[in-house]
This record gives structure tokens, sequence and C-alpha cells, in this order.
């Protein structure tokens, strides 16, 4: 009977811990970016090496929505769809049919407060054990 119960119990624990690791990663409402409807805003990012040497690049594309809502879609340099969500008061909604990119919605909430400034410059910003170079696209 005493081993049923550690089993159920790690088999608890696993499941818990797996269904944390999908969770979204949680933010503030007021740490939401404010982005008028229908405007767009261009971001080269790219992945850098203790170098400053790029080892990939992306584009991202935040469009202002209704509501303080925007909508955040991530492409490789090719445009295939690496994230494709919306940040609302609640919390991300995916959009399309884009997988869950957790990574992606970190890197998203990492850059908040970098992507309603009225002058983006290029910055760097370290996410984990990841840095990237943060560029401003023509809108």
């Amino acid at each position: 009977m005493k081993n049923c119960n550690t089993v159920k119990s790690v088999a608890f624990l696993f499941f818990l811990l797996f269904f944390s690791a999908c969770s979204s990663p949680k933010y503030s409402p007021e740490d939401l970016p404010q982005i008028a409807p229908k405007r767009v805003i261009w971001l080269k990012l790219e992945k850098i090496n203790r170098e400053n040497t790029a080892i990939s690049t992306e584009i991202l594309s935040v469009q202002g929505l209704e509501n303080n809502e925007t909508r955040w879609l991530l492409t490789d340099a090719f445009g295939a769809v690496k994230a494709r969500v919306i940040a609302t008061n609640d919390g991300w909604k995916n959009d399309g049919f884009a997988p869950p990119n957790r990574e992606a919605r970190r890197l998203f909430q990492a850059i908040f407060s970098e992507v309603d400034k009225p002058v983006l410059a290029e910055k760097i910003i370290e996410l984990g054990s990841d840095k990237w170079r943060i560029a401003p696209m023509s809108e």
C-alpha cells in the first residue's frame, strides 16, 4: 500500500511539472505596451553569441488593436511563422494556427517596455542564457 502511494505521488508530481512547463508566462496588464490601434511596429531581432555576432535573425511585427491589445507576429528570415499571439489584459491568447511558443512569449514580455517608446533605438537584452539584439525597422 505504501509503494502505491509513492507511485501516485511521483505521477502527480510529474503531471504537475509537465503542465506548469506548458503554461504561459504571466504579466500585469499595466505592463502592456500602449500602441494605437492599426499602428504596426517592425523590429529585427538577432540572437547573438558572446562576440555579439548574429546566430539567427527574426522579424517581429507588433500591431496595436482595440482594448489595449497587441498582436505579436514573429517570423524567421524567410517568413515562416514562429509565433503568433495576442497580448490581452487577461494574458496571452493564441492567434491563428501557430503552435504555442513559450520562449517567444518570454521574449515579447522582455521588450514590452521598448516597443511603445517614441524613438526606438537598437538595444541588447539578455533573457536567461540568450542574448538578443533588437533593432527598429521602418514602420
